[in-house]
């Protein structure tokens, strides 16, 4: 088992160089890609390391009522337009103007905050509910690693998210300087 476990760790390390060697070679789809899988393989060995099974880790009804609390704030914001826009540019090259990438920047970050207010509110009413409910001690920490679930899906998507937070971030420095050059 231990072995497994070692050969696994070295594939999320290749993953992740992989990631790394394709982004540098401006293959961005590609090194997207390799981001994703890394990090789903680093979820996984993470998980079969703490003697877990993936199941314990998804719990749709979390998951649909974060999805919930952010989603309509994010949209009426106006972020969900800038952050689609900046990237579309950013996959098809196309050259965005500063206020462009600095409202996609500022979308994404208002992403963040959203998603971890929004899964603060779902575990503190979870735990609300957990303990209006517990008969036996006994199930406390199983349901209080339930109710902890959306800060971790929470911290997967910031994850996801912000190579593309830092991808717009550059852009718009890169933008700046011919700017200033010219």
């Amino acid at each position: 088992m231990l072995d497994a476990l070692i050969l696994l760790g070295c594939f999320v390390v290749l993953l992740g160089l992989s990631a790394a060697i394709c982004c540098l070679r401006r293959h961005r789809v590609a090194g997207a890609c390799l981001t994703v899988a890394t990090l789903a393989v680093g979820i996984f060995f993470t998980v079969v390391i703490s003697g877990g099974i993936i199941g314990d880790l998804w719990d749709a009804m979390l998951a649909l009522c974060l999805f919930a609390l952010v989603a309509p704030p994010f949209a009426l914001s106006g972020g969900a337009a800038d952050l689609a826009a900046a990237l579309r540019a950013l996959h098809g090259k196309r050259p965005l103007s500063r206020a462009a990438l600095e409202k996609a920047s500022r979308a994404l970050s208002f992403l963040f905050v959203l998603l971890f207010l929004g899964a603060a509110l779902i575990v503190f009413i979870s735990l609300l509910s957990m303990f209006n409910h517990l008969e036996d001690w006994s199930t406390f920490f199983v349901n209080l690693a339930v109710a902890l679930v959306p800060l971790g899906y929470a911290l997967i998507l910031c994850m996801v998210l912000l190579p593309f937070k830092a991808l717009i971030e550059r852009r718009r420095i890169d933008s700046e300087e011919q700017a200033a050059a010219l």
